[in-house]
């Protein structure tokens, strides 16, 4: 089982709880679009050949992630709508499904692409790369922030069906309130024995 949202990855149910998404489909697909997909400009429409030879747009992405030492990746919605309408409309359905189960698949493929040219320009085999860099050993967790949904709402438009939905909205902020922390958990230390004891809060009570 994964700790991400409401997934259910046992060997009887691969399914998203809840749902009838098959959870290893969504995985597939999500590897197949950073693997392959490909942005075409305007100008690229009548060369073909352009698309076999250009290299998948999300790679040199996670490349400029490792250079800049950043951990979110920024995908484009209307790519994923290019590649796979049925994908589309599930990120934008169950995000809290599709999101996680996203981190996780382009986190596992930017390990996999370090370790290749890792590899590659050491001319070893992975086992040596790993125990002569701390770092390709480092559990990197990826973010993927997506943007550009196809549809934009109001403020006026939204509803209890957008509940729980991935949805765009454009407004103007007028007014901004001072962040106000909650708090999760206290710690406790007896001032005699020196004891600690750690609670987690319910409903703003300890």
């Amino acid at each position: 089982m994964l700790g991400h949202g409401n997934q259910e990855m046992s060997s009887n149910t691969q399914v998203f709880w809840g749902t009838n998404i098959n959870a290893n489909d969504v995985q597939t697909k999500l590897k197949n679009f950073i693997n392959t997909f490909v942005e075409l400009n305007d100008n690229d429409e009548d060369e073909n050949d352009d698309q076999f030879t250009k290299a998948p747009f999300y790679f040199g992405k996670l490349t400029l992630l490792r250079q800049m030492e950043e951990t979110v990746l920024e995908v484009n919605c209307d790519h994923i709508f290019q590649f796979d309408q049925a994908l589309y409309r599930q990120l934008e359905n169950h995000p809290i499904n599709v999101i996680p189960m996203f981190d996780l698949v382009v986190s596992q493929i930017y390990k996999e692409m370090y370790l290749y040219s890792h590899i590659g320009m050491g001319g070893g085999d992975q086992n040596a790369a790993m125990e002569g860099d701390d770092e390709a050993t480092d559990p990197v967790m990826i973010q993927v922030r997506p943007f550009n949904l196809r549809k934009v709402y109001r403020i006026r438009e939204m509803d209890p069906t957008h509940i729980e939905k991935l949805i765009t909205l454009r407004g103007i902020v007028i007014r901004c309130s001072d962040v106000i922390p909650e708090m999760k958990e206290a710690s406790f230390t007896c001032s005699g024995c020196g004891q600690e004891e750690n609670r987690f809060l319910e409903k703003g009570r300890i």
